[in-house]
């Protein structure tokens, strides 16, 4: 469809005019419901549900995302989204997108060749996903999305009206890297979601190395508080040698439980040749907690660097919780940041945004944060984040903006007072009742122009500072708590370090709060304002956190003999938590479908390795399970070993792992019947939807025999008993009598057909139970024989259907002068021929033709009758005196005739019906209307008397404008038509005549396309990138119809056309894109006439651009 409007001088045109003005939503509903129609009509295609048409069900992945995505200063970042698949089906034909892109996040992009690797995630398995941020990219957000739908434009179109309402997004912050100079394991940064929902399965664990003074390693791992690295984490992204700006994530179990608590911290290692060797391990640490029915609204990024260059930057608010999180303030502590906010409700996966700014961006070095305040469903609560002025958190970073050097001559300006107060590696002071303490380095830097002294910290309850962690940068602390004081005098541009410690043994909510730091500058002169650092803190209540290692396994198979077991495996069951089970409630149990033939024992495992009636914090203990003995044969046995645990009182809990095994009978064939598989009915077999088949029609039910036991059925054969009238025994490839050997694997199915004809009217039922397996095995030297259990397939045998035949349409109808219109006859069951007869019409030289075809439900559903007005085929279109047509009509449709008498009469033999009546049928009274189409009538040609009077001036007060404009330069060998904007190949031969689609070929081809696709791809094709470029297209019915003019001499197109400006304009048909019919319309350049013809046949390829 062309939409797009060309205007020249003071002439508009439409290719195609809409009678009402739409919105871009409305015509893509518009183009997605006929689509719909379409796929409909030609399909008898049914719903898959969330099976999605065998691809699987998208709404059942897991999108793990990471809180953060670090900004590099000098080149590219990298985050990483994982895709879990939990459950047993996999989901194929998955793609990505970016949404709600935010800030910077409008620069991100998603890795094509990470996505083309997870296009397909099996059952139970995970993809990564990479999405990369260019470097030097300050504050935003995105959200990312999968989806299986299709790539069909009626996918996209279908997306693109549900764009707005994605559910299942992951959303990530992009924040600006933060560098420091910490020591050790210390100067490794962690960012992840430290509050999560309760059954969440999964964090993503964001690293970046922000210190040059981390150490030399090759691998992290996190721990907890015991330092014992924390179970069944993954390293997602980051192995290898780790340096300054170095990034990592890491993907870790969530704890499974409600109020559960899990301290972090990172340690960093050398691997070299299997051995292990611990570098450093951090003295910070922070918590993450499950909880339930909760908002929690958390900023993307937590961190944003305001400056002169980057004054204004964006920030997402998200709920990651399951209730409603009513977003109420937000607030910064510095003056000259100016917010811009909406207060808001967010539901569970809502987000919002905020743009921060700075009033006057020349301000000099200033840290400062955010505070927002929301009700989170329970309580009021408040979360905060770094809001920077003219800091760089670049490595070795300087005021910015530099000092203004002094300018002579005096006088000099006046002194400036400048701190920043930066907290490394975050400001969450996230501790446990257990590990009640933790700290962090607190850079103080002058970024004024003299001298800094009298320094005085006001600190929140609980915090205390000391002499930072490196003595060569700690400043010398004199009072340790508030009001907290050091002796340094800091000089322009100079720094040192204190460390901030919290300590807190009591449950306490997140809250936040500010250290302030008062000054003296120039002497003995206060700062105008004290510098802030914003701290958030939280003590959890400490808990015991199990997780049992492996998560699952399958023990292999077993004999049901009382004897046969499996060997013992052995499980690991670790406490990751702060403080031990409570008290003697640590127990092992198995539970689950099978759990009787699943045991625990100790055999084998070191008395102090054993698992006893408590767990310490830190501390593991191991148990075997072993598969067996069972007399029971089951053939998919599941259990689930069980560490069960509460605390403080609280119900209790387990961490699990699935067991799976396989017990089968000793030394036997086991038989099993499926089916039946049916063919040649419809229905579903079910007492309420049986199958249904058509009387003196064969249709068939084939059942399968597969061996699934621990041996081979030797001689196995199928009987049966007498059946049921209608009904005999027609193949299948079990033998009926002395049979063949059936394998308990490879080959190990047979089956028996049968197959209903029958002539009688009625329900005529068909039971498995008439069927009786024979064999012989080693429990069975002397064979066996087992009757089939009884199962019903119902069957309705039925009288068919008349054919029915729907005609359409039988009302009035308009079609563009050129174009032929035509009628559809449709059948559903049967077969009938079906005539058009007695047509009528007061237009001039109208024909039929096809007026008889047969129409088969399986093979020929329909077909189609074509009604040529005007008998335009030869090009007469003496009817029409464009002469007397005012210039004001040439940009508009006009309406050259319209007959009411219209009529036909359609029959059909084999007694069908016709639109619901029946045969014959006589329809009359039809109005058909003609118009021109958009057309381009040519000003008589001055001095030519065999021209006057034959065309329209285009133009305005007699100026005849120029409809074709040949191109200069590169775009020489090209036509610009001034009238519908379209470009054309000035040679409308380059190809010769190309069939529109080679069926000889296999697969097929199609040689028109590719001839135009070669032009645009192909170097060595005839017009390779043809006046400079690569989009040329073969050109639609409507855009080839434009080029005509119907008062040309003699109504030969070709000629008037070469005319023009064009060259080898063949007198014969062009291909057009557009299907029709059986086969595809062209226009042809001789008689002005479009039709619809077949695939196969030759007709000429015109390239062009443009439009649409």
């Amino acid at each position: 469809m062309l939409v797009k409007k060309v205007i020249t001088g003071n002439n508009k045109m439409n290719l195609q005019q809409l009678d009402k003005k739409l919105s871009l939503k409305q015509i893509v509903s518009l183009l997605l419901t006929s689509a719909l129609a379409t796929a409909c009509s030609n399909s008898g295609g049914g719903s898959n549900g969330n099976n999605n048409g065998g691809n699987g069900d998208v709404s059942s992945l897991q999108l793990v995302a990471p809180k953060t995505i670090y900004s590099l200063p000098s080149e590219s970042g990298a985050g990483y989204i994982v895709i879990n698949n939990p459950t047993g089906s996999a989901v194929k034909n998955l793609s990505y997108r970016l949404n709600y892109q935010t800030g910077s996040g409008t620069s991100a992009e998603i890795d094509p060749a990470s996505a083309a690797e997870c296009a397909v995630v099996a059952a139970y398995s995970q993809c990564n996903i990479k999405v990369t941020i260019p470097a030097g990219t300050v504050a935003g957000s995105i959200g990312v999305s999968a989806d299986n739908s299709g790539t069909s434009l009626l996918s996209k179109l279908g997306r693109s009206l549900k764009a707005d309402t994605v559910k299942n997004v992951a959303y990530s912050g992009i924040e600006q890297a933060a560098y420091n100079s910490l020591s050790g394991a210390d100067g490794v940064t962690l960012s992840y979601y430290h509050t999560v929902i309760n059954g969440t399965p999964y964090i993503l664990v964001s690293g970046l190395v922000a210190s040059a003074n981390a150490g030399s390693f090759n691998n992290v791992v996190l721990v907890d508080s015991n330092n014992n690295p924390i179970p069944n984490q993954q390293l997602i992204a980051g192995s290898g040698s780790y340096t300054q700006g170095k990034t990592f994530s890491v993907l870790l179990p969530a704890p499974s439980g409600n109020n559960l608590s899990q301290t972090i911290k990172v340690q960093t290692q050398q691997v070299n040749n299997g051995q292990t060797t611990v570098v450093s391990t951090a003295t910070t640490s922070s918590t993450l907690t499950t909880k339930e029915n909760i908002g929690i609204a958390e900023m993307l990024p937590s961190a944003v660097y305001l400056t002169s260059s980057s004054p204004e930057q964006t920030i997402s608010f998200v709920n990651t919780g399951d209730a409603m999180a009513q977003l109420q303030e937000l607030t910064a502590n510095n003056p000259n940041i100016e917010i811009v906010f909406n207060p808001t409700s967010l539901a569970s996966g809502g987000i919002t945004s905020a743009v921060l700014r700075l009033k006057n961006p020349e301000i000099a070095g200033t840290s400062g944060n955010i505070s927002l305040s929301y009700n989170n469903g329970q309580e009021q609560t408040v979360t905060s984040g770094i809001v920077d002025q003219n800091v760089n958190p670049a490595p070795s970073p300087s005021p910015t903006p530099p000092p203004t050097p002094p300018t002579p001559p005096p006088p000099p300006p006046a002194p400036r007072a400048g701190l920043t107060a930066a907290i490394n590696p975050d400001s969450q002071f996230y501790v446990t009742t257990a590990s009640p303490s933790t700290t962090r380095q607190l850079t103080l830097t002058n970024t004024g122009d003299t001298d800094e002294t009298a320094i005085i910290f006001t600190l929140p309850a609980n915090f205390t500072i000391s002499n930072g962690a490196d003595p060569a940068t700690a400043c010398a602390v004199t009072n340790p708590t508030s009001p907290a004081t050091i002796s340094n005098t800091l000089q322009p541009g100079s720094s040192c370090t204190v460390t901030v410690t919290y300590n807190n043994s009591t449950a306490t909510s997140q809250g936040t709060d500010n250290i302030s730091i008062a000054y003296n500058y120039n002497g003995a002169t206060p700062a105008p304002s004290p510098t802030t650092a914003a701290v958030s803190y939280q003590v959890t209540q400490s808990t015991a956190s199990l997780s049992v290692s492996p998560s699952s396994h399958n023990f292999g198979s077993i004999v049901n003999n009382n004897t046969d077991a499996s060997a013992d495996v052995e499980f690991t069951i670790t406490n990751s938590g702060d403080i031990a089970t409570d008290g003697t409630s640590f127990t092992r149990t198995i539970t689950g479908t099978n759990n009787t033939m699943f045991t625990l024992n100790n055999t084998g495992i070191a008395e102090q390795d054993q698992c006893s009636t408590s767990l310490a914090a830190g501390a593991s203990c191991k148990v075997n399970v072993k598969f067996g003995p069972t007399a029971t044969a089951v053939a998919n046995a599941s259990a689930v070993l069980n560490a069960n645990y509460s605390y403080n009182g609280q119900v209790s809990t387990a961490a699990t792992s699935s067991l799976s095994g396989v017990s089968v009978s000793a030394s036997a064939a086991s038989i099993n019947i499926s089916g039946p598989t049916a063919s040649g009915f419809t229905g579903a077999g079910t007492s309420g939807n049986p199958y249904v088949v058509n009387t003196n029609t064969a249709a068939t039910l084939t059942y399968t025999f597969t061996n699934s036991g621990t041996q081979d059925a030797t001689d196995f054969y199928v009987t049966n008993s007498t059946l049921t009238t209608g009904y005999t025994r027609s193949g299948g490839t079990c033998a009926s009598s002395t049979g063949t050997n059936l394998p308990n694997t490879g080959s190990n199915t047979c089956t028996v057909e049968y197959t209903i004809n029958s002539g009688t009217v009625g329900t005529n039922n068909f039971n498995q139970n008439v069927m009786t397996e024979n064999w012989t095995d080693q429990a069975n030297p002397s064979g066996t024989s087992q009757a089939v259990g009884s199962n019903l397939t119902y069957v309705t045998v039925q009288a068919p259907p008349a054919p029915a035949i729907t005609i359409t349409p039988v009302a009035n109808w308009s079609t563009v002068m050129g174009n032929p219109y035509s009628f559809t006859a449709t059948i559903t069951g049967g077969t009938s021929t079906v005539t058009f007869s007695g047509f009528t019409s007061d237009i001039f030289g109208a024909t039929l033709s096809s007026s008889t075809c047969n129409l088969n439900s399986s093979t020929n559903p329909s077909c189609t009758i074509i009604v040529t007005p005007y008998n335009t085929s030869s090009g007469d279109y003496s009817f029409w005196d464009p002469a007397n047509i005012g210039n004001s009509s040439v940009g508009n449709e006009i309406t050259v005739s319209s007959a009411s008498g219209i009529g036909f009469t359609v029959s059909a033999d084999n007694s069908a019906t016709i639109n619901g009546n029946a045969s014959p049928q006589t329809y009359s009274g039809i109005t058909g209307t003609v118009t021109a189409p958009y057309v381009y009538l040519a000003a008589d040609v001055p001095g030519d008397a065999a021209t006057a009077g034959t065309g329209i001036t285009w133009g305005t007060n007699g100026t005849v404008a120029t409809r074709f404009t040949v191109g200069s330069g590169a775009e020489a060998n090209c036509i610009t038509d001034n009238l519908t904007g379209l470009m054309w190949a000035k040679n409308a031969n380059l190809f010769g005549a190309k069939r529109w689609q080679d069926t000889s070929a296999n697969p097929n081809t199609y040689p028109a396309q590719e001839a135009i696709d070669a032009m645009n791809t192909n170097s060595g094709a005839t017009g390779y990138q043809l006046c400079g470029h690569s989009d040329w297209r073969l050109p639609t019915q409507n855009e080839l119809l434009s080029l005509l003019n119907y008062a040309a001499a003699s109504g030969n197109q070709a000629t008037w056309l070469n005319s023009q400006v064009f060259s080898n304009v063949e007198a014969g048909g062009y291909w057009s894109s557009t299907p029709g019919g059986n086969g595809a319309w062209r226009v042809n350049m001789l008689a002005g006439s479009s039709g619809s013809t077949g695939v196969t046949s030759l007709n000429y390829v015109w390239p062009v651009r443009g439009g649409q």
